[in-house]
């Protein structure tokens, strides 16, 4: 263990001793206090202080760019207007369609599209990403209709993190439909039609394939961010982040009673969460071992993986194992880990959320990746090309590039697809690293009375005479 557990003790015995363990006095005849300040971090400070370190891979600005989003949604004059033109498209109204056929003819072309995509594929058992009207049904509330995103700010519990989660996947699109419909201007019903209906399919929206659909400059950056595949990516990790690590140990944060036994000891929830995000979730046709130690001195994350090694003289795979990925089965292997920490009734909504959590990701990294732009954003696709430079141009483009670099590799959905997996992989090393950090005194709290400690004064003895509660 890298530090002794007893120094995060905060009542033993200050006074200091000679060597026959008795107390030194002063010069007034009272014991000579050598002070020993214990200081320890809320644990709510310290949750959101620990979220606001989880993006490492994600651009700089981010973060900031979903609190100025949440923020122009949240408005008083868009909010109103996006989620009910939102719950007219997908919660089908009478009066409405009768007033308009603009709706009708938007779920039309949706379902029109779909269907094509699915016709054409089925004879070959491939696969389309376009969504059909009762797939985004299914993120809406029949009766409340599309829920706002919470407001959110830089100092509020990790606040921009669930925001962020509610801008992810369909709720996103379907956030970019209402403010588009809200915003956008157009020469006829036709353009907008098939404008607002591309947000939903495949490709998503192309600003180059509707160059008459034009939004207001207020909008357009809000509405970019929206339907941006790399944006769409971030939000996917951050609503991962928010799912799997920042609501369940806020929650656990405000137990008034159950706090300390669940984020404290060998059966706590933070060695639990670093056992899934370092084994349970991910899959792998090779070996992987874990260190055989005491349970205590054991890195909850410490799972060893055999990996391939590349042989670049014959461009062959050695049989030595196999590279990793997201494992979309994993919800098992998950609820097993929680059920040793929770009982059933603790908050079924978070920890069905951690449970598919992957199962929520994977869907959303496969419609990202068949999109039309680039899936990583700018800050990742530096770290990329720093990290593999062989794989990328050196005259500043950072181009992919194949065997002869100056051919340029194209970016099919598997490469898409396993870009998007690795940065999720290597953003999850930085998610890791800050869960040890954040509750490196929680994994030594009950084991401290396994090592014994002393100080060149001589041993120290454990008293209440001196503690400060």
């Amino acid at each position: 263990m890298d530090a002794n557990p007893a120094c995060y003790w905060p009542c033993y015995d200050q006074r200091v001793e000679d060597e026959k363990g008795d107390p030194i006095l002063d010069e007034a005849g009272k014991p000579v206090i050598e002070e020993t300040g214990v200081c320890l971090q809320c644990i709510s400070h310290k949750q959101h202080n620990g979220a606001s370190r989880m993006h490492g891979l994600l651009d700089r600005e981010f973060m900031a760019t979903i609190i100025s989003v949440v923020k122009y949604l949240l408005n008083s004059n868009v909010m109103g207007f996006v989620k009910a033109f939102a719950d007219s498209l997908t919660i089908p109204n009478a009066k409405k369609d009768s007033e308009t056929a603009l709706y009708t003819n938007i779920r039309a072309t949706i379902d029109r599209v779909a269907a094509l995509a699915a016709s054409a594929l089925a004879s070959k058992n491939g696969r389309h990403f376009n969504l059909s009207m009762q797939q985004i049904r299914l993120f809406v509330d029949p009766v409340m209709g599309l829920p706002a995103p919470a407001p959110c700010a830089q100092v509020r519990w990790a606040t921009v993190e669930k925001s962020g989660a509610s801008l992810s996947g369909v709720p996103g699109d379907l956030f970019a439909f209402g403010l588009a419909r809200l915003r956008g201007y157009e020469k006829t019903e036709a353009i907008e039609v098939n404008a607002l209906a591309s947000i939903f399919s495949e490709t998503g929206f192309v600003a180059a394939q509707h160059p008459d659909f034009v939004l207001a400059p207020g909008a357009s950056g809000c509405f970019k961010f929206l339907v941006s595949p790399s944006a769409k990516a971030q939000l996917a990790i951050v609503q991962f982040i928010s799912r799997a690590v920042v609501d369940p140990l806020l929650a656990i944060a405000n137990e008034p009673n159950l706090c300390s036994k669940h984020m404290m000891g060998m059966g706590s929830f933070p060695r639990a969460l670093l056992r899934i995000l370092s084994d349970r979730i991910w899959t792998t046709f090779g070996k992987r071992s874990r260190p055989a130690k005491i349970g205590h001195r054991i890195d909850p994350a410490a799972t060893v993986w055999s990996c391939r090694s590349w042989t670049p003289v014959t461009r062959s795979v050695k049989r030595c194992g196999t590279l990793r990925t997201l494992n979309p089965n994993c919800g098992p292997a998950v609820r097993r880990e929680l059920q040793n920490v929770f009982t059933a009734d603790w908050h079924p909504a978070i920890q069905d959320g951690i449970v598919a959590a992957v199962e929520v990701l994977l869907p959303q990294f496969q419609r990202i990746a068949a999109m039309h732009d680039r899936a990583i954003p700018d800050t990742t696709w530096e770290i990329f090309a720093a990290l593999h430079p062989h794989l990328y141009s050196q005259d500043g483009s950072n181009r992919l590039v194949k065997a002869n670099p100056s051919e340029t590799m194209v970016e099919t959905f598997p490469i898409k697809l396993a870009q998007l997996i690795f940065m999720f992989k290597l953003n999850l090393i930085g998610v890791i690293r800050e869960v040890k950090d954040v509750h490196r005194r929680d994994f030594r709290a009950w084991t401290a009375s396994w090592v014994a400690w002393s100080r060149p004064s001589g041993p120290v003895r454990l008293s209440t005479a001196n503690a400060s509660w």
